[in-house]
């Protein structure tokens, strides 16, 4: 059966407490569509560059704290330390347009570096003869930070995250101050925060999920931000707990710590009033036990470097295993991959595209790949989906990147290919399921492997799986199981190739 395409649409238009103008948009027809919208009014984008609207209040709040050692910082003091390094950065020689590149683990500094903006050379966090030290760059006057800082909201570049190897070469990403800023607008209405709230950095802020939706939403929401540099199960949770974490933010190894492990039991839990999973799939296993044990609201949330990096965002109470809708401004659609033809039948399976404010000005030096990723606006992200009556999107697996095509057909080199799978449309949602070339095959009969890995998490023995081999029956694993001491993980918790 095909589907009709929404071919008009209602707009209302209202103001908020703080002036802010809002839209909705909906679409007249109930029927399935091919394009669909946030279930949050639009906002207005403004033009504000990001140190603008992270430090327009909250001065004399606590801003950043380092667990281990107890230091801390205000958010006038951050500003303030900004303005030293960006002004030491001028001193040397440094100027805006160029780049610096941070090796270092999650710290207090590490944040207020990302807010300096400008420099390049070899700067250490600590004291390493023969390098200059961001200790010392702190202590300088600041004189050299001009007064008059103009800044192009649309065309200077931010930061330069790397978009994931696990999909082919990086690719530094270019996001500007008005990608960043819309994102951390439709951050705060899809994700409604208290400068009371504190907020838990472990995963790495080199990551676009530690840079823009920890530690910038952190600072935006006028939050506590408590700094750890790896995980470590034991600090994890003392931190949690004295620290009274009320966000918590996860990717799934440490979701299935937090379900399976008895020293979770020996701390005080109870301030943590939501936590949100992603850069990963979480299983609907260890979600829902998840919820169970720790009486924890746990969400997902769904995005790509190169949108933002925030694009869906699940509402509270969450639907188990799903990530939700759009974020605000942010519209889906699903083409065939490979091109910009919409789908036109009810159970095609196809490739999901977004577009909104948050879209990255594209990769540095590489207009090619830009071109290739993002057509008409849209960004194509190579993930499958499946819509849900319920209008609520569920991902199990990330990026395709078609490397080469011979007579029609994918090819396949030493960058593994990642091809789409299944994808059926229901009513107004998405369901992502699985990359075809991750998927095991009986008889045309098609199994993806975040559903085998869901049920090996059930086992009470089992404290992580991950499905590298073919089976055969459906559903059903023959043929021997792989016994692994330890898989190879990227520090965001995605599986690495070369198990």
């Amino acid at each position: 059966m095909a589907f009709r395409f929404a071919r008009s649409l209602v707009r209302s238009t209202w103001k908020i407490a703080d002036g802010t103008t809002c839209h909705r948009q909906l679409s007249i027809s109930t029927r399935l569509q091919t394009i669909i919208g946030s279930p949050h009014p639009d906002l207005d984008i403004g033009k504000q560059s990001l140190l603008e609207y992270l430090f327009s209040k909250h001065s004399h709040r606590t801003a950043l704290v380092e667990y281990e050692s107890g230091k801390s910082y205000t958010y006038s003091q951050v500003k303030e330390y900004a303005v030293r390094i960006a002004s030491a950065l001028r001193k040397l020689g440094y100027k805006k347009g160029d780049i610096i590149a941070i090796h270092a683990t999650n710290s207090p500094e590490y944040a207020i570096v990302l807010l300096a903006l400008p420099a390049a050379d070899i700067i250490t966090l600590g004291h390493v003869s023969g390098y200059k030290s961001i200790n010392t760059l702190m202590e300088d006057d600041g004189t050299a930070f001009p007064e008059d800082l103009q800044v192009d909201c649309e065309n200077d570049i931010v930061v330069l995250p790397f978009s994931s190897g696990t999909t082919g070469f990086p690719k530094a990403v270019m996001l500007n101050h008005r990608c960043l800023v819309g994102n951390l607008q439709q951050l705060s209405c899809a994700l409604p925060m208290t400068p009371d709230d504190s907020v838990l950095a472990v995963s790495p802020m080199f990551h676009a999920y530690g840079m823009t939706v920890i530690t910038y939403f952190a600072f935006a929401g006028g939050n506590k931000l408590v700094t750890l540099p790896r995980f470590d199960p034991g600090l994890f949770l003392q931190a949690i707990q004295n620290e009274k974490i009320s966000l918590l933010h996860l990717v799934p190894p440490m979701s299935v710590f937090m379900v399976i492990h008895p020293m979770v039991n020996d701390f005080n839990l109870s301030r943590v009033q939501r936590a949100i999973c992603g850069a990963a799939p979480l299983g609907e296993t260890v979600h829902e036990e998840f919820v169970s044990k720790l009486n924890i609201n746990l969400f997902q949330g769904y995005g790509m470097t190169e949108f933002g990096p925030y694009s869906l965002c699940e509402a509270i109470p969450a639907n188990i295993g799903t990530v939700g809708k759009p974020v605000p401004n942010t519209l889906c659609k699903i083409v065939h991959a490979g091109t910009t033809n919409l789908i036109t039948n009810v159970g095609e399976s196809d490739e999901i595209c977004h577009k909104g404010p948050q879209l990255m000005k594209g990769y540095l030096h590489n207009q090619e790949a830009t071109n290739e990723i993002v057509k008409e606006g849209w960004i194509h992200t190579g993930d499958i989906d499946h819509i849900r009556k319920d209008g609520n999107v569920v991902i199990t697996d990330y990026r395709l990147i078609i490397i080469d095509r011979v007579n029609g057909l994918l090819k396949y080199n030493m960058y593994k290919v990642l091809q789409l799978m299944e994808m059926v449309l229901y009513l107004q949602g998405l369901i992502i399921t699985d990359r075809l070339n991750g998927m095991l095959k009986y008889k045309a009969l098609q199994i993806a492997p975040a559903v085998l890995k869901d049920v090996l998490l059930k086992h009470p023995e089992v404290q992580d799986a991950a499905v590298i081999d073919h089976v055969a029956d459906f559903k059903l694993l023959r043929g021997g199981i792989q016994l692994q001491k330890l898989f190879q993980k990227h520090l965001v918790g995605k599986y690495l190739d070369g198990l």
